[in-house]
């Protein structure tokens, strides 16, 4: 269960299965393909039991391990 930034944070690098830095460009790096970062929105969308309207999205907050947390962290509070 996600509580706080912390637990979104743990739950991301467990989605990931890696360790990255939180400016690391995920998609550049090929930590993650295109599919695979909707594939990992998809599970964060369903454990926080929300759902982002992407076109609302900033590309940049979807590349990053920060951005992908501000994303996250700003939709569950709304």
């Amino acid at each position: 269960m996600v509580h706080d930034r912390d637990d979104l944070r743990d739950l991301l690098l467990e989605l990931l299965a890696t360790d990255v830095d939180g400016s690391t460009d995920l998609l550049r790096t090929g930590v993650v393909d295109s599919i695979g970062l909707l594939q990992l929105i998809g599970h964060v969308e369903e454990a926080l039991d929300i759902s982002l309207d992407l076109y609302d999205v900033d590309p940049d907050d979807l590349s990053t391990l920060d951005g992908l947390l501000r994303l996250f962290g700003q939709s569950s509070s709304t």
